[in-house]
């Protein structure tokens, strides 16, 4: 579908809307949020609302992409190259969280979330932490 269609223009209309609705479906308790770099801004429009109601620190502006690598292509890419395509600049509190939920526009295959995860896991997020998924557009 085109980005400029009717059908696009009005679900862009609407997308504040339905940011706010989905976040209400979200359990608000969480230490930290994360969305992985991306080519679209389809889950940082639902991240916002997320956030503000969990009241969680938000470590998405923590990674950069060092490379393009696109997680939805055909075939998708290894998770090693996944990992290998991002950077994470560490802060100080990875190590005090004991959950953190992941937001992405589309949940496929998971490995963005584990190229996301080993990158945390380096930086000190313990390996006991509840860990969410939330994926507003589709799962595939």
């Amino acid at each position: 579908m085109s980005p400029r269609s009717p059908e696009a223009l009005a679900y862009f209309g609407m997308e504040p809307h339905y940011a706010d609705q989905f976040a209400m479906l979200i359990d608000a308790d969480w230490d930290a949020t994360v969305s992985p770099p991306s080519s679209t801004t389809s889950a940082k429009a639902y991240l916002k609302p997320i956030a503000a109601r969990a009241r969680a620190t938000d470590w998405s502006g923590r990674f950069e992409p060092i490379k393009d690598v696109k997680s939805s292509g055909d075939p998708p890419p290894a998770l090693d190259e996944l990992i290998a395509s991002l950077s994470y600049k560490r802060g100080k509190d990875e190590g005090s969280a004991t959950s953190l939920l992941f937001v992405d526009d589309v949940f496929a295959t998971g490995r963005t979330l584990a190229a996301v995860l080993h990158h945390l896991r380096q930086a000190g997020l313990p390996r006991i932490c509840k860990i969410g998924a939330a994926a507003p557009l589709w799962l595939k």
